[in-house]
């Protein structure tokens, strides 16, 4: 059994590992796993010890990190980013678990960078997690189209109580919303042109939409009497918001940016932009 997750990270970054550890992680094949597993099973989590094993028996890839691991105890970095990098857009509706991951993903690329033919095996094992373990979930392979006009684009599927680009601009960071700057229809948004913005262009136009997904699905709606919200605090919400635009909200460069640079873009949220949720007062609601 080789120990992963965060005890691995733990192991080879030392001080420079980036959170506390709860739980231990390996990976392992049934045959050599010291607990009674079921037959056939990909995740077994033991409460009790605070132990999650993920069994590579099913799963070529995972099978082949395991053969080529060069330490006998620790999974090795690169093949703990091959995991991570496989799942980073994922959302099934556990923002927080979702958010830890996202952090460690974008904390790991600081220290190690994927060869193409490791670039290959993450793609690999995410086709195989969508395909094998999530029943081809629509949540891992539905992305926004913004080839519509705003009326179509915004239906039904969430309630508006604020017109949407009135959110953006009162939360506006710069003179003019961020998103602004990448538009070419109404929603069209282009992918070129926010990959030629500079790194703070980029990071407000992350967080900006954040901003608006935390008043739009979380805190209005409470506000309005709907408890069935991801979550009700400022803090939570915007942690919310940002793993759905790091995952499954957006898509392309500006997605893809939003995962490479979470870990740095909540730290510029919580040094300047935790009161973004005051604007409420500004609302009639």
């Amino acid at each position: 059994m080789l120990i992963a997750g965060s005890k691995a990270l733990s192991h080879w970054l030392g001080d420079q590992h980036w959170r506390p550890i709860n739980d231990t992680d390996y990976l392992t094949l049934s045959i050599d796993c010291n607990v009674n597993l079921k037959s056939h099973t990909f995740l077994y989590t033991d409460f009790k010890n605070k132990q999650e094993y993920l069994i590579a028996d099913l799963c070529p890839v995972l099978q082949h990190l395991i053969k080529i691991n060069k330490d006998d105890t620790y999974l090795d970095l690169s093949s703990c980013l091959i995991m991570k990098n496989a799942h980073k857009h994922f959302y099934l509706g556990k923002y927080k678990k979702s958010f830890k991951h996202l952090l460690d993903y974008s904390e790991l690329i600081k220290h190690v960078t994927l060869t193409e033919e490791e670039e290959k095996l993450s793609l690999e094992f995410r086709n195989w997690l969508i395909t094998y373990v999530y029943n081809s979930d629509k949540r891992l392979l539905k992305f926004p189209k913004l080839n519509k006009n705003k009326q179509e684009f915004f239906n039904d599927s969430v309630t508006y109580y604020v017109d949407h680009d009135y959110l953006h601009d009162l939360l506006a960071i710069e003179a003019k919303p961020a998103y602004t700057k990448c538009l070419t229809a109404e929603v069209m948004f282009s992918n070129k042109i926010f990959e030629n913005l500079n790194y703070l262009e980029k990071v407000n136009m992350v967080l900006e939409e954040s901003f608006v997904l935390a008043l739009e699905r979380c805190l209005i709606p409470f506000l309005k009497g709907n408890i069935n919200v991801p979550a009700i605090s400022p803090e939570e919400a915007f942690k919310y918001s940002l793993v759905r635009v790091a995952t499954n909200i957006a898509s392309g460069s500006f997605r893809d940016f939003a995962a490479d640079n979470f870990s740095q873009i909540y730290k510029i949220y919580k040094e300047n932009h935790i009161n973004y949720y005051k604007v409420l007062n500004q609302l009639e609601i």
